[in-house]
């Protein structure tokens, strides 16, 4: 028969079930534990245990018997630990010690501890406070997993709005430049990088490459108010000076003094031949022969965008005129910083290995390039662009 015994001081432990057939064990662990203040419960055999330990989650530990009728210790230890998955309830075996292999079985059915018989009062105490002690422990470590997981759902549901807000205001055409092959990869979930195309009223088109410093969600900020201005912009078929004007003004107003972006804006007009350009911060442009066999370098002349004032703010662009089939190359520090077991730099060098070999799909060479290049994982955001010199042509996308 059970009894149930109140709380009469406070412990970290709400309740200890005690199993055993014989009632005078049961009454001796229940002195025991009511001195000390421990509410308790009893069960009188393996069944009665599982009955109650499964459905009572005030049961923070059992003292259990081996040998008992209608189900033992063993038995029921197996059955409650397969029950009490997700939660700690320590078992502690109360039995004589002169059996190794019984031992060994209360081990491998998932108890936690030995108390021998005949039970030492302060042995017995000792082991519920230590095992009280790891509950506690336990406790906390649950709540905090519960409190992370709850951050981390919560991280999850912001990082995936911000991320569309992100994708939508890069993503806004219905078409695509078919002159253009464009590749980026952030190194983390958000991109401090930003590509950008878009067509112009009298059909060339509008290409822009950006890299903020650092990168992640920080770097990606800056992204935005330059795809709104680049669009609007674009709409209104603005000189790529405008362009670098009106993004250094607003990048100025809204980044920190520590944080810019190196920038490549370029036009190619509706020939594909007249390219104007306007480059602050960034890596060379290289225009490659479309026989493969020259390589012209465009330096950058400009600082880079939100830096200086625009009193300061230089926006002349180069205009440079193609040749028909040659290729324009333009990317972030990702690919030319780019670094290999010994510390050496993708580098111009690197580059040009791969653009100068005259095929179609020289940029995912050239990503292939990098990667088998540098050491471990990527360690910057990379984007890269190729233009083709000849007669602009705009696809329409099927979908959005």
């Amino acid at each position: 028969m059970c009894h149930y015994h109140l709380l009469l001081k406070p412990h970290d432990m709400n309740k200890i079930l005690v199993v055993d057939d014989c009632m005078q064990n049961r009454e001796l662990l229940g002195f025991m534990l009511e001195e000390e203040g421990y509410a308790f419960v009893c069960a009188e055999n393996g069944q009665q245990a599982c009955d109650i330990a499964l459905s009572d989650d005030a049961i923070d530990l059992i003292l259990m018997d081996v040998s008992m009728p209608v189900m033992d210790g063993i038995t029921a230890t197996v059955r409650i630990k397969a029950g009490l998955a997700t939660r700690l309830v320590p078992v502690i075996f109360v039995t004589f010690m002169d059996d190794s292999d019984l031992l060994a079985q209360c081990l491998s059915a998932g108890g936690d501890d030995f108390v021998p018989k005949p039970v030492n009062p302060t042995v017995l105490l000792a082991k519920i406070k230590a095992h009280a002690r790891t509950q506690l422990l336990n406790r906390s470590l649950q709540q905090a997993n519960e409190q992370l997981a709850l951050y981390h759902e919560a991280m999850a549901r912001e990082h995936a709005i911000v991320e569309r807000i992100f994708e939508r205001s890069g993503k806004r055409l219905s078409t695509r430049c078919s002159n253009l092959r464009c590749y980026t990869s952030p190194m983390s979930m958000f991109n401090g990088d930003v590509v950008l195309e878009a067509p112009s009223p009298d059909r060339g088109v509008y290409v822009l490459v950006g890299d903020f410093t650092g990168h992640g969600l920080a770097a990606a900020v800056g992204t935005l108010p330059v795809s709104e201005i680049f669009f609007r912009l674009a709409s209104e078929q603005a000189s790529v000076a405008d362009f670098a004007c009106e993004m250094n003004r607003s990048l100025v107003e809204l980044l920190p003094g520590n944080m810019f972006c190196c920038a490549a804006i370029v036009y190619v007009d509706p020939t594909g031949q007249d390219l104007s350009l306007w480059m602050g911060g960034m890596n060379d442009v290289l225009c490659v022969s479309a026989d493969g066999k020259r390589v012209r370098e465009l330096p950058s002349q400009h600082m880079a965008l939100g830096i200086l004032s625009e009193e300061d703010f230089d926006k002349a662009a180069q205009n440079i005129r193609l040749e028909l089939g040659e290729r324009v190359f333009m990317y972030s520090d990702g690919v030319y910083e780019a670094e290999n077991q010994a510390g050496e730099q993708f580098g111009s060098e690197g580059i040009k290995r791969v653009i100068t070999r005259s095929d179609d799909d020289c940029v995912t060479r050239l990503v292939e390039a990098v990667h088998a290049f540098q050491v471990g994982d990527q360690a910057d955001d990379l984007s890269i662009v190729e233009i083709v010199a000849g007669p602009i042509t705009h696809q329409r996308l099927t979908s959005r």
